[in-house]
């Protein structure tokens, strides 16, 4: 509550940290679209992301990786939440992303051998938000 507090009592602070997170979020919004992605448009700390497969794989990829995001909900299986961080913490996600997807990518083709089953499309992408 003191932290609370101090930070309202100091002139531009609030404004300023929300236009910070605002550009960060929309830096990382854009760059997942580019990448295929699908991003729920937010104006929060937040984004919701559709990782295109089970977010749960995700999060435990990311985090095998060092990076922590957020749950899933059963209700959005393929979804996974993401606060923003500082511009160098998100320049981290982003690298993670990329290797998420190749060792996911990897393990989804040595089960889909081993079972028989239909490998994962390289190609796959999400239909892009609308922005």
């Amino acid at each position: 509550m003191v932290g609370a507090t101090a930070s309202l009592k100091a002139k531009g602070l609030v404004e300023s940290r929300r236009k910070t997170i605002a550009e960060i979020r929309e830096e990382t919004a854009g760059w997942l679209d580019k990448k295929g992605y699908s991003v729920m448009p937010s104006e929060a700390n937040m984004l919701m992301i559709d990782v295109r497969r089970p977010g749960r794989q995700v999060f435990t990829a990311m985090l095998a990786q060092g990076v922590a995001i957020g749950r899933t909900w059963a209700s959005m299986p393929n979804h996974v939440r993401v606060s923003i961080g500082t511009r160098d913490e998100m320049a981290k996600f982003r690298g993670r992303v990329r290797s998420s997807d190749e060792c996911l990518i990897r393990q989804v083709r040595r089960s889909a051998v081993d079972t028989g089953g239909i490998p994962w499309p390289e190609t796959s992408r999400a239909v892009p938000s609308p922005r």
